[in-house]
């Protein structure tokens, strides 16, 4: 694992990475070529590299790197994924036809029921175990009831809907 206090030793004559540290008895210094050169006493060192330490070991730091890293390959395949599926919808030429709009709006006035429905709202004063039950099935009840209308309205639009892709892909068919 990534660990920048880590040094290690490597003999004079050997090719150096234009990037190193140099250790004497009273510092190091941070050879980097392009910026200036750092120094840094000993001691100094020591703390940072015992609150880097020290920090590390707190969880979240702790599987940073791996965190951090799991995350951008979740973002590359999603990113990638999206980018397959759209490809893929201009392939089969399946596209936003300007002449279904009224489904359209017909499925967001449904998306938007479904959102009011409540399974459960309480009054603003106490109730007993009883008078609770009571009301929740009784809402729990109406609930369903109005999901249930919702997915018969859906399953109407989409059964309308495929009727006039349908009607439209025949036309386009014929037309060749």
């Amino acid at each position: 694992p990534f660990h920048p206090y880590r040094l290690r030793v490597v003999p004079k004559k050997a090719d150096t990475e234009p990037e190193h540290f140099i250790l004497s008895s009273k510092c190091i210094m941070h050879v980097n070529p392009g910026t200036p050169t750092e120094r840094i006493t000993l001691g100094q060192w020591e703390r940072e590299r015992f609150q880097y330490d020290t920090v590390r070991k707190i969880g979240f730091f702790r599987k940073f790197l791996l965190i951090k890293a799991m995350s951008r390959w979740k973002r590359h395949h999603s990113r990638a994924r999206m980018a397959r599926n759209r490809e893929q919808l201009l392939r089969t030429g399946v596209r936003f036809d300007p002449s279904y709009p009224d489904a359209v709006l017909q499925v967001r006035a449904a998306v938007l029921k479904v959102e009011a429905v409540r399974c459960l709202s309480l009054p603003d004063r106490c109730l007993t175990v009883d008078e609770f039950c009571d009301l929740h099935a009784s809402q729990l009840r109406a609930g369903k009831a109005a999901i249930s209308n919702i997915r018969i309205e859906l399953a109407r639009v989409a059964r309308h809907l495929r009727q006039r892709f349908e009607a439209d892909e025949s036309k386009a068919q014929s037309e060749l």
